[in-house]
């Protein structure tokens, strides 16, 4: 793991250009998995906060990020007559 202090903190055009950069780059040739990291570390703070801020408005969001939710759905977590009704109309 890399230490807080080796990372190269970049400002908002920085960003900019290593995320145009990369995501052409990572387009042109899909195997530079360098360029693919790049674009993700670049662009995965704003994507992420964009989640979250959707997480918290929706009544499920809210469910998954509180503390009693353990990452785990058990099958007394789901409303069977919801899921029988989901499964009629997906057969």
């Amino acid at each position: 793991m890399i230490a807080e202090s080796a990372r190269i903190r970049l400002n908002l055009w920085q960003q900019a250009t290593v995320a145009v950069g990369s995501a052409v780059g990572a387009l042109l040739d899909p195997r530079r998995a360098d360029l693919i990291a790049a674009l993700g570390e670049t662009t995965g703070k704003p994507a992420f906060q964009s989640v979250l801020e959707r997480m918290k408005r929706s009544p499920e969001g809210r469910i998954i990020r509180s503390t009693s939710f353990q990452g785990r759905l058990l099958k007394h977590d789901l409303d069977s007559e919801a899921v029988d009704a989901l499964k009629e109309r997906l057969l």
